[in-house]
């Protein structure tokens, strides 16, 4: 009974994950420092998302997809594919950032 019930506790908090609203972030490229935002949204499960910078850049995240606490997706920056790939923790979301084999750490937190 009583790992029945440490499971169905497990469960429900897979389940009630929310990833939504603004991650904060900064990332250190060889180019500099990119400061911005990961908006992620939620609609009938589905999660999409945007990604800005305070260079004025805005880019739609595809191929989104959150499966528990991991996070794959890619978007375009100056005509390169960024793949981006994490895990969240808390109000942390720490990933890597792939651009053409490079790795570049990218960690953001969750606005409150």
């Amino acid at each position: 009974m009583k790992s029945l019930l440490l499971s169905i506790c497990f469960l429900a908090g897979i389940v009630v994950a929310d990833y939504t609203g603004s991650w904060e972030y900064s990332i250190d490229t060889p180019e500099g420092t990119y400061d911005g935002e990961l908006v992620l949204v939620q609609a009938d499960g589905t999660y999409t998302g945007k990604l800005t910078n305070n260079d004025d850049f805005e880019a739609d995240v595809k191929d989104l997809e959150i499966d528990g606490d991991k996070i794959s997706c890619y978007f375009y920056f100056q005509g390169y594919k960024v793949y981006i790939k994490g895990t969240f923790a808390d109000d942390k979301l720490k990933a890597n950032i792939d651009v053409e084999g490079m790795q570049i750490p990218f960690v953001a937190t969750k606005k409150s």
